[in-house]
């Protein structure tokens, strides 16, 4: 018996004998992350490729949606070099622009890189990727060589997808995301929510504009969601933190409404700020104010 009902629609689009082995997963702690263990088990089990399964398994991410303006439901599953699967699904936000919209793609790949994932090998959609998420692939480690799959399409690399792309050696930086360098933010706290949110900032991506940020959503059980800035050589593209931390937590399956404290951390030095960008995302969901540190 599924205990999380979000996943009962897509389990009927799943064959049958993986739907058997499917359920002992899908209990109400599943967040979308499935180990290389477990990935192995599914493959010997049910004789699949990984590019078969994880096509198999995009109903599932799919049920992550929450596509507030445009009811278009999208699922996206990240697979990283360690073996680990990563699902996402696309993020809008009630009554705000379509900018604050978090793609599927987006999703998958900020899931992998809070889990500390370090290199994009395929990506399962299941529809084609629009060129925001081409461009977001593309900033991540050997990201032209990220082999995209989707349903009856043939595999290809975002190469294809993308040609003469546009890259972060463009602008001269020889960093990408998921294996940037960890930054030194400091400040003195024992506030176990200020720590996560400067974690966060020390991780993040923010090689343009200097501003390394961070969030960190704390629930009323304790629990702590984080999301870092993942920016992007066409800036545009760029993945906010508020917005990262509210997609882990929809994944998880937690209310917004239970969000009891928000915190941004965002570094001094940079060109710019998240603080007008980070509160409208947190009040489309919550009416809590932001604790803003910059340090």
């Amino acid at each position: 018996m599924v205990n999380d009902m979000r996943f009962q629609p897509a389990l009927s689009q799943v064959d049958s004998l993986l739907h058997a082995s499917l359920i002992p997963l899908l209990d109400d702690n599943f967040e979308g992350f499935i180990e290389q263990r477990k990935v192995q088990q599914l493959l010997l089990t049910h004789h699949l490729t990984i590019d078969k399964l994880m096509l198999a398994l995009l109903p599932i991410a799919t049920s992550f949606s929450q596509p507030r303006i445009s009811g278009f439901e999208v699922g996206a599953i990240a697979l990283c070099d360690e073996g680990n699967l990563y699902m996402g699904a696309n993020l809008e936000l009630a009554q705000l622009p379509l900018n604050h919209s978090v793609h599927a793609e987006q999703s998958a790949i900020s899931h992998a890189w809070l889990r500390g994932a370090k290199k994009l090998v395929k990506i399962a959609i299941n529809y084609s990727p629009c060129g925001h998420c081409r461009q977001f692939i593309n900033e991540t480690f050997e990201g032209a060589e990220t082999l995209i799959i989707l349903p009856k399409r043939e595999i290809a690399p975002l190469k294809q997808y993308l040609p003469y792309g546009f890259s972060p050696k463009d602008l001269g930086k020889t960093e990408q995301l998921l294996n940037s360098k960890a930054v030194d933010l400091h400040y003195d706290s024992e506030d176990p929510l200020v720590i996560s949110a400067i974690d966060a900032a020390n991780n993040s991506y923010a090689p343009y504009s200097g501003n390394y940020a961070g969030v960190a959503l704390e629930m009323v059980d304790q629990r702590i969601f984080t999301g870092r800035v993942a920016e992007n050589a066409a800036y545009n593209p760029s993945l906010m933190p508020m917005h990262v931390a509210l997609s882990a937590l929809n994944r998880s399956g937690y209310d917004c409404g239970d969000i009891q404290r928000a915190v941004l951390v965002e570094s001094s030095d940079g060109k710019l700020s998240l603080a007008n960008n980070s509160l409208d995302a947190l009040h489309s969901v919550t009416e809590i104010e932001l604790e803003h540190l910059v340090l």
